[in-house]
């Protein structure tokens, strides 16, 4: 069994891997370029809120651990 794939075959195989791969390429950024181009940009909004966080020990021992992190980012008015 050494049915091996010729060297025409093989170069044929690659140009079109290199043909499809710049269209695709070509393609999607056009449309990030498109889209971009056509957004307004965003009315500016404010709004206010209430947060409150109350951590309490749990009654029963658990094993489980765990991690939160959360970001207040300040906006100047």
């Amino acid at each position: 069994m050494t049915d091996n794939i010729s060297r025409q075959t093989l170069f044929v195989l690659v140009v079109l891997t290199l043909i499809i791969s710049f269209v695709g390429t070509w393609t999607v950024l056009s449309q990030i370029n498109s889209g971009l181009t056509m957004q307004s940009p965003a009315p500016k909004q404010t709004s206010t809120g209430k947060v409150q966080l109350e951590v309490r020990q749990p009654s029963i021992p658990s094993q489980t651990t765990g991690q939160v992190i959360f970001t207040i980012q300040n906006q100047k008015p």
